[in-house]
């Protein structure tokens, strides 16, 4: 026993020291849970250092004097055996650092959280009982968040067993059950029906209640590697910033609907279509957090046993278990979906019916997702068990025979025959019952039986024989010619020629797709087998059920308006956007069917490097598609706004719909001529083409084209013609959007001082230009405004912006000079991926704001409507808060990687052993999050002025231009290695070696692997917040 105590790992507060971090790479693969599984030994990772050469491997020494790398690991059930984490160059003192338990802070966070649900009663008592129903239904809104925090309460020290802390775990729990129930029975006056009920779910409680400990002390026994893995990836990351944040999220934005019917003077009734969707959205995030955090503590050799695989659902070569996995996902995604598209509906239930059906979407789509939990815990409990019986060590993921696919299931070709069929019948139905309900399902399924029916074309490629042949032409005759026969004919019957000759025209469009569609069929079916399995898989399988998301999305919120039963020219608007951005999305998906239709070697050929397209060095062809896709997705997102619209823009709809169809049927065709053009060319030669090396040397980047200079300067220009304008009209309209142009003209002046950082001439002096007009000119007519106005305290203000600007402008060039002064390869890679790329990816969201806000300025009053400005302060602040990230983000790439060294790690984040300034930005951070997510709810929202979205949005941006700014002055400080400042310390990140393998193939086409990102989702930093901020993500 004292030779085994003298090997446990040392502990230092919450962390736990590995006192030999070289010792701990000769182990990985080890079992996730020594509950579960014994740990075994497999072979070292190939990063972990040589042994020394004596005493060999193959002997081990004696335990005293053995060497790091020669001891064998403990196996003993109670030794701590460290996992690999992380390996510093140079070798730090006091080793790798384990996280055994989060900071009280999180407990604490999650005890609030918790008790939200019994002060809710608790306020209901205190008012003696007014507006019982609505509190009824405030608590349900809330219970999913609250009892995800309460099992995040359980996992965050699980190894702390004082008595304070169980006492606390007791006390927090009692208040979340009991407490609310008491608080029930009152309200409900001692209602036997509620009492009884009450009694059963406390029943269910202290049932639960002791599971819960015994998981949480089943967990405390992890070995040191794995809880920390578990307690800083899975409770921190997933569960309470992913997890809970969605859950918050959801929450304020069904309470967003109370308060607009409130300020509109309507009963909170019209908003329980919100309510139901809302809870039941969260109900379904909730129980996944919570199955996401268990299944941390399983092993993930057993894990990647049960992952499903896309070659065996093509193939349809599935396991009993894997059958059931797809079923209860495939239900629980519906379920997800048709919420998803129902939240924000507005309007009570007509009936019973419809809220029971509701109740019921909710409770199928939790129940699914539990039966994929508890049946997977069932196989893989047993598995453990023969495992341990056999003795035999886990084996790894089980692989296919390795034989590529060259055709899909049947399965599939008939489920593509089955759509047609039924969506013909639709058609039918709708033309001779004359139904409103017939026609809406037959025209909101067409997108989606259009991507089923593709797949089902192209399953089998390299069938051409007569029978197959013929049975496409049939499903094609079934698909398209008698649904369009059937309603021509009835367009004739009611004397529309019209639309009889619209539907003439899309059956002719039809058999002439359908016509090269084939020829194309007989194209990819000449692939090889490798390049047709990646086609099929990849491209047809996955990107078409890719798109069936989306696609189903936008069908279930096309149906809001039918659901709220307005009037139909507002649905049939509705109904137009939502078949506009259906097709923009199966457009897309087309685009890289075309792509994947060729050889890879002559794929290769025609892909275009990042480095190409930031110095311009492309075709004008390829040019020209570039433009037409942005007008497309920029068509897309401005119908997507539209399609809550209330007024009658069915002229706005329509226009821009054709506008986005154009642009995307012309992009598809070039696109086509180019992959022929490709084809013929190639095949006409008569050498083989060399497959491109993937590691060839690429060329680096020192600054971007001209194209992109000018760009920015019209951009950021516009604001002050805009500015000009209103000092000449006096328009408050012309100010809203001045505003909501702001952000966007700020994001393209920072990122004009990016593009080219070495040209001190005639860039440096377009660039001195741009600041002057936006920084100086702009505020110059501003105040004139203000000053014809009569606001003398605004003009003040705005001149008071100058000196702002400057001192920020100064900042800028001197960043710009020390972006200019990095490595080649850390400059290209600073102006392809974080100024180009970045900045497009900040300005995505800011224009997706703004068309919100200009959605409701067009279909309502105008500019000067008041009922549009919450949406225009709320699109306001949420753009402000992205440049701002945008801007953070990039300037810190700024400094080599070198002078930035170490970054936040969540390990860190668990335990809060942070800096001052560090805890200050997590701080402001949070607040941030919190109050973009409120802002994010309140797009969209008509009604009275509500100063509380002014209030908040000014109260985030303070705390986030606080937290810039922290991070600006750390900036300012770093060093470099060779100055003299103290030596950076770099982390290289040990990973196991599928790990490894894995991220390496994802990313060996880009060629983007750096030695300090293989780990990249154990840091975070505001560097890199646009990956791990949640609100980011949700947008």
């Amino acid at each position: 026993m004292e030779g085994q105590q003298d090997k446990e790992p040392k502990m230092h507060g919450d962390l736990v020291v590995n006192p030999n971090p070289l010792a701990s790479q000769d182990v990985s693969q080890l079992s996730r849970s020594k509950i579960l599984a014994p740990p075994q030994v497999s072979d070292p990772p190939p990063h972990s250092p040589p042994p020394p050469p004596s005493p060999p491997l193959a002997s081990p020494p004696p335990p005293p004097p053995s060497p790091p790398l020669a001891s064998p690991p403990p196996t003993s059930p109670h030794s701590h055996v460290p996992g690999p984490l992380a390996l510093h160059l140079p070798q730090p003192q006091s080793g790798n650092s384990y996280v055994l338990k989060c900071a009280w802070t999180y407990s604490i966070v999650a005890f609030l959280i918790t008790s939200a649900h019994a002060l809710i009663y608790v306020r209901a008592l205190v008012k003696g009982g007014e507006g019982k129903e609505y509190i009824e239904f405030l608590s349900w809104v809330s219970k999913p968040t609250c009892c995800t925090s309460m099992v995040i309460s359980f996992l965050l020290q699980p190894t702390n067993t004082k008595a304070n802390y169980v006492v606390f775990l007791h006390l927090q729990y009692i208040i979340l059950t009991l407490g609310s129930e008491i608080c029930i029975v009152l309200l409900a006056k001692l209602k036997l029906e509620d009492v009884l009920w009450s009694l059963l779910r406390c029943v269910i409680y202290t049932a639960l209640f002791p599971i819960g400990m015994r998981i949480r002390a089943r967990i405390s026994r992890l070995e040191a590697s794995d809880l920390s893995d578990f307690l800083s990836l899975s409770v921190i990351k997933n569960g309470l910033f992913v997890g809970v944040g969605q859950l918050v999220f959801l929450a304020l934005s069904s309470v967003q609907c109370e308060n607009e019917k409130s300020l509109e003077g309507e009963s909170w009734y019209e908003c329980k279509r919100s309510l139901y969707s809302q809870t039941g959205l969260g109900f379904q995030v909730g129980v996944a957090t919570i199955v996401l955090l268990l299944s941390g503590i399983v092993p993930s050799k057993y894990l990647d046993r049960h992952v499903l695989k896309v070659e065996k659902i093509v193939a349809m070569d599935l396991t009993v278990d894997e059958i059931v996995q797809v079923i209860c996902l495939t239900i629980a995604g519906g379920c997800g979906l048709f919420l998803l598209g129902n939240y924000g509906v507005k309007g009570d239930f007509s009936n019973d019916a419809e809220e029971f059906f509701f109740a019921a979407v909710t409770v199928t789509g939790c129940v699914a997702v539990v039966v994929t939990a508890v049946w997977k815990a069932v196989v893989i409990h047993s598995e453990v068990i023969s495992d341990e019986k056999a003795g035999r060590e886990p084996e790894s993921t089980r692989t296919l025979t390795g034989e590529p696919l060259t055709e899909l299931s049947m399965f599939w070709v008939g489920l593509g025959a089955l759509a047609a069929s039924l969506f013909t019948g639709l058609n039918i139905a709708s033309a001779v019952i004359n139904s409103r309900i017939t026609k809406i399902v037959s025209i909101s399924s067409a997108p989606v039986v259009i991507v089923v029916f593709v797949i089902s074309v192209f399953a089998q490629p390299r069938k051409h024989d007569r029978l197959t042949m013929n049975l496409l032409r049939a499903y094609f005759f079934i698909f398209a010619g008698i649904s369009e026969g059937v309603l021509g004919a009835r367009a004739i019957s009611r004397g529309n020629f019209k639309w009889t000759v619209i539907h003439a025209v899309r059956l002719a469009i039809d058999a002439v797709l359908f016509h090269y569609g084939l020829r194309a069929r007989a194209a990819i079916g000449r692939l090889s087998d490798s390049e047709l399995h990646e086609f099929l898989t990849c491209h047809l399988f996955v990107g078409g059920f890719k798109m069936l998301a989306p696609i189903l999305f936008i069908v279930f919120r096309s149906l809001k308006c039918f659901i709220e039963r307005e009037a139909e020219s507002r649905c049939r608007n509705s109904n137009a956007c939502a078949l506009s951005i259906s097709s923009y999305l199966i457009i897309w998906w087309f685009l890289g069917l075309a792509q994947g239709s060729i050889k890879k070697e002559w794929r290769d050929q025609l892909d275009l490097s990042i480095e190409k397209v930031v110095t311009m060095k492309i075709s004008w062809r390829k040019s020209i598609e570039g433009i037409l896709l942005a007008v497309m997705v920029a068509c897309g997102a401005f119908l997507f706004a539209l399609m809550t619209s209330k007024q009658h823009t069915s002229g706005l709809v329509m226009t821009v719909s054709f506008a986005g169809l154009i642009a995307g049927i012309a992009c598809f065709v070039s696109e086509v001529y180019t992959v022929t053009k490709e084809q013929v060319r190639n095949r006409s030669s008569d050498t083989q083409l060399e497959r491109a090396d993937p590691t060839r040397a690429v060329e680096r980047v020192d600054c971007c084209s001209w194209w992109y200079v000018g760009a920015a300067f019209v951009l950021t220009s516009s604001y002050t013609l805009l500015q000009l304008t209103y000092a000449i009209v006096l328009d408050d309209g012309l100010l809203m959007v001045g505003y909501m142009l702001l952000p966007i003209a700020g994001g393209c002046m920072v990122i004009s001082g990016y593009l080219r950082p070495k040209d001190e001439g005639l860039g440096k002096k377009i660039l001195h230009a741009q600041f002057f007009l936006f920084g100086v000119l702009a505020a110059v007519l501003s105040c004139i405004a203000y000053l014809r106005q009569g606001q003398t305290l605004l003009a003040l203000a705005t001149l008071g912006r100058i000196p702002i600007w400057l001192v920020f402008y100064w900042l800028g060039l001197k960043l710009r000079r020390k972006a200019a002064q990095l490595q080649p390869s850390e400059l290209s890679d600073f102006l392809c991926r974080k100024v180009l790329l970045g900045g497009i990816s900040g300005m995505a969201p800011m224009v997706f704001f703004g068309f919100e806000a200009l959605s409701c300025i067009t279909s309502n009053g105008g500019l000067t409507d008041d009922s549009c400005k919450n949406t225009s302060y709320a699109a306001l602040f949420l753009s402000v808060y992205v440049a701002m990230i945008t801007v953070v983000s990039m300037s810190s790439k700024v400094i080599s990687r070198a002078e930035r060294g170490a970054a936040l790690t969540y390990e860190q984040v668990a335990t809060l052993k942070l800096s001052r300034s560090q805890k200050l930005q997590g701080y402001c951070g949070v607040f941030a999050a919190i109050a973009s997510m409120y802002l994010f709810s309140v797009l969209g929202v008509q009604g009275k002025p509500n100063k509380a979205i002014t209030y908040l949005g000014g109260a985030g941006f303070f705390a986030l231009a606080f937290s810039s700014l922290i991070e600006g002055y750390k900036l300012s400080r770093s060093t470099s290695p060779g100055g003299s400042g103290e030596l950076s310390t770099t982390t290289t990140t040990i990973m196991p070696p599928a790990n490894q393998t894995e991220m390496v193939q994802t990313n060996s086409r880009n060629g983007l692997i750096m030695a300090g990102g293989l780990m990249s989702e154990r840091r975070l930093s505001l560097g890199g917040i646009g990956d791990n901020m949640v609100v980011a993500g949700m947008v």
